[in-house]
C-alpha cells in the first residue's frame, strides 16, 4: 500500500508505515513520481517472490538428498552388516547393494536436473507399474522387516503409467511408503494396488496406522507449513516429502489425493490413504 498524504510530520509518517504503508507520496503529488514509485514496489515484489521460488527450489533439492539418498546409504550399510555377521550370505546380498548404488546415482542425477525442470518440463515416458512399485519395496524393505509390516500389492501387470522412473521410483512412491512405514504400528500391514479408472491409473497405498490429524491434513502439501511429527517407533522426519510428492506427481500429467482417519477419534478403523491419478500409457 501507497498511501498519499497532506501530512508531512514524521510521527504521522511513522503511523502510516506502522499500519501496513510501503510507501507514501505527499499532496500535491507528481502523477509521473507516483507510476515510478508503484513500478519500484512492484519490482521489489517480483524479486522477493523469486527469492522464495529459489528458497522452495533448494528446499526440495535437499530433501532429494538428505531422503532419498539416505535411503540408499541405509540398505549399503545393513547389507554391510548383515554380511560381517553372515559372510557366506554375500552372494545374496550383492543384488541389494548393487540396486542401492544404481539407485543412489539415479537420485543424485536428478538433483541435478531438478533446478531445469521447471522451465524445460521433465522427461516422460511409458513405465510398467507394477515393476516400479516393486523396485520401490526392495528399496524399502529394511524398514519394513525393522517393524515387521506385511507389504501387499495387487497391481496388474499390464499397467502401464506416464512418469519419470526415478523420481516416481525415489521421491514418490519411496517417501509414501516410508512415511506409511513410519506411522504404522509393529506387525501390521500397508497395501498397495490399482486400477483404471476413465484411462486413468488410480494408484492407492494404504496404512492402517496413526492416522493424519485434520490440522496437518489441510496442510500436508503445502510447503510453507511444517507437517513433521514423530512416528509410532520414535522416527523424525523433515515434513518436506509430501511438497515434493505432489510436485512430481502433477509434473507427470497426475494428481495425488489423501484420504485419513486419526487413531484416536477411529480407534476401529484408522489409518491413511493416499491415491495417485496418473496417464496411462
Amino acid at each position: 500500500m501507497i498511501f498519499i498524504t497532506a501530512k508531512t510530520e514524521t510521527d504521522d509518517i511513522v503511523k502510516g508505515f506502522e499500519v501496513g504503508a510501503i510507501d507514501y507520496v505527499t499532496k500535491p503529488f507528481n502523477p509521473p513520481e507516483l507510476m515510478a514509485r508503484v513500478q519500484t514496489q512492484l519490482m521489489i515484489k517480483q524479486q522477493r517472490d523469486e527469492i522464495a521460488e529459489k528458497n522452495v527450489q533448494q528446499k526440495e533439492l535437499l530433501h532429494v538428498l538428505a531422503h532419498d539418498l539416505a535411503n540408499h546409504f541405509a540398505i549399503l550399510q545393513m547389507s554391510l552388516q548383515a554380511i560381517e555377521v553372515l559372510p557366506h550370505k554375500l552372494e545374496s546380498y550383492k543384488e541389494k547393494m548393487n540396486r542401492a548404488v544404481v539407485n543412489g546415482i539415479d537420485v543424485i542425477n536428478l538433483v541435478r536436473e531438478m533446478r531445469a525442470m521447471e522451465a524445460k518440463g521433465i522427461e516422460l515416458s511409458s513405465i510398467n507399474l507394477l515393476e516400479t512399485v516393486k523396485e520401490s519395496q526392495t528399496l524399502i524393505g529394511e524398514k519394513l522387516a525393522a517393524k515387521k509390516i506385511n507389504l501387499t500389492i495387487d497391481v496388474d501387470p499390464k499397467i502401464t503409467v506416464i512418469a519419470e522412473k526415478r523420481s516416481l521410483v525415489n521421491s514418490v512412491l519411496n517417501n509414501i511408503l516410508t512415511n506409511a512405514i513410519k506411522f504404522s504400528f509393529e506387525g501390521s500391514s500397508i497395501s498397495i494396488s490399482a486400477t483404471i479408472e476413465d484411462s486413468l491409473a488410480r494408484l492407492s497405498i494404504r496404512d492402517s496406522g496413526t492416522g493424519i490429524p485434520e490440522n496437518l491434513l489441510a496442510n500436508l502439501f503445502d510447503v510453507s507449513k511444517s507437517t513433521s511429527r514423530t512416528g509410532t517407533n520414535g522416527e523424525k522426519g523433515t515434513g518436506f516429502g509430501m511438497p515434493l510428492i505432489k510436485k512430481f506427481v502433477e509434473l507427470y500429467g497426475g494428481s495425488v489425493n489423501v484420504k485419513s482417519k486419526p487413531k484416536d477419534e477411529n480407534p476401529d478403523d484408522h489409518g491413511t490413504e493416499f491415491i495417485i491419478q496418473m496417464k496411462t500409457a
